[in-house]
C-alpha cells in the first residue's frame, strides 16, 4: 500500500521501451561508415606493406647485383678492354635473347663476349626434357629482361642471390627454364641444372631490370668525336599494381592501363635528363644534350635505343 507523500510510481510504456525506425536507420549508418573507415584503413595499411616488401626486395637484389660486380665475371673484362662499344660495363647484362635473330644470343657485353660467358649461357641454356639448346625466351616487345638478371647472378653470383627472399623468386613460365650452373652439359634430372626464375613484386607481378646511363657527346678512346657513356646504373623498377591490372596490360600491351604514379624505383633517376629524340630512342643535341636517359636494348647485340624517363 502506498504511504501517504509517496510519489507514484513510473510507468514505461512498451512503445519506449524500444527503438524507433529513426534510432535504427541511425545505428545501420553509423554502422556503414565506421566499416567503410575501417576497410580503408585496412586496404591502405595492405597497400602500403606491399610498398615495404618490395622495396626490401629490391635492396636485397641490389646487394646481389653489387655482390656480382665484386665477384667480376664481366668487369674485368670490361676493364681491361675499356672499347668505345655500348655495354652493360660490370653489371649483369638485361638482355638474355634478340628478337630480330633467332641464332643469337644478344650478350651485348661487348662485341666479343669472353669465352666463360658465351659458352656457359648460350650452350647451357635448355629446356626441360631435352638436351637440345633453347635460347630463354622473352616477352614479346619487351627488353627489360629479369630472366637475364636471374640468370647472370645465379651462375655468376650464387651467394649474392641467396640473400634475395625465396618468396621473391619464382617461375616466369609454365614450363620451366634451366640453366646449367657448372658450365657443363647437363641433362634433365641432373644435380648441375637450376631453373632460371624471376624477381617478383608484392603484388606477384615480376620486375623490370635496366640501367641509367649518362650519355655525353666528347671524345672517344679511339680520338673520334661522337657519344660516349660514362657511367651506369642499375635499376629495379614495380609497376605498383596488382597482377589482374599487370594481366591485363600484357594482353592489350596498353601503358594506360598502369598508372606511372604508382611505380617504384629501386634508385631515383638522376638528373639532368639526356636529350634523346622520344620517337627514335637517338641521342642529340651535342654537348648542350649530355645527361642521363635510360638505356633499352633495340634487339641487336650492338645497338641500343634510348629512351628519356
Amino acid at each position: 500500500m502506498r504511504q501517504a507523500g509517496e510519489p507514484l510510481p513510473r510507468v514505461i510504456s512498451a512503445s519506449r521501451a524500444a527503438f524507433t525506425m529513426v534510432e535504427l536507420l541511425v545505428v545501420i549508418v553509423i554502422i556503414i561508415l565506421l566499416t567503410g573507415l575501417i576497410a580503408g584503413v585496412a586496404t591502405k595499411a595492405i597497400e602500403n606493406q606491399r610498398i615495404t616488401v618490395t622495396k626490401n626486395t629490391m635492396r636485397m637484389i641490389d646487394l646481389a647485383i653489387q655482390q656480382f660486380v665484386a665477384d667480376s665475371p664481366l668487369g674485368t673484362y670490361y676493364n681491361n678492354r675499356r672499347t668505345n662499344s655500348v655495354s652493360f660495363g660490370s653489371f649483369p647484362a638485361y638482355q638474355l635473347d634478340s628478337d630480330d635473330n633467332p641464332n643469337h644470343v644478344g650478350w651485348a657485353v661487348e662485341p666479343n663476349p669472353p669465352p666463360l660467358l658465351k659458352d656457359r649461357l648460350e650452350r647451357d641454356l635448355t629446356s626441360l626434357g631435352s638436351d637440345n639448346p633453347a635460347k630463354i625466351e622473352i616477352r614479346k616487345d619487351s627488353f627489360d629482361d629479369i630472366r637475364s638478371l636471374y640468370t647472370y647472378l645465379r651462375v655468376f653470383s650464387p651467394a649474392g642471390l641467396s640473400q634475395v627472399p625465396e618468396t621473391a623468386r619464382k617461375p616466369l613460365r609454365d614450363q620451366p627454364e634451366w640453366v646449367d650452373v657448372t658450365g657443363g652439359t647437363s641433362s634433365a634430372g641432373d644435380n648441375a641444372r637450376a631453373e632460371v626464375l624471376g624477381f617478383y613484386d608484392a603484388w606477384g607481378v615480376p620486375l623490370d631490370y635496366f640501367l641509367n646511363v649518362r650519355l655525353e657527346w666528347g671524345v672517344r678512346l679511339d680520338g673520334s668525336t661522337g657519344l660516349v657513356v660514362r657511367d651506369r646504373v642499375p635499376v629495379l623498377r614495380s609497376h605498383g599494381v596488382s597482377r589482374e591490372v599487370f594481366k591485363e596490360y600484357e594482353r592489350t600491351s596498353d601503358p594506360s592501363v598502369l598508372d606511372a604514379k604508382k611505380a617504384i624505383y629501386s634508385q631515383p633517376f638522376p638528373s639532368p635528363k639526356a636529350n634523346v629524340d622520344p620517337d627514335t630512342g637517338l641521342f642529340s643535341g651535342g654537348t648542350g644534350g649530355n645527361g642521363w636517359a635510360r638505356a633499352k636494348a633495340a634487339g641487336k647485340k650492338d645497338y641500343y635505343k634510348y629512351i628519356p624517363q
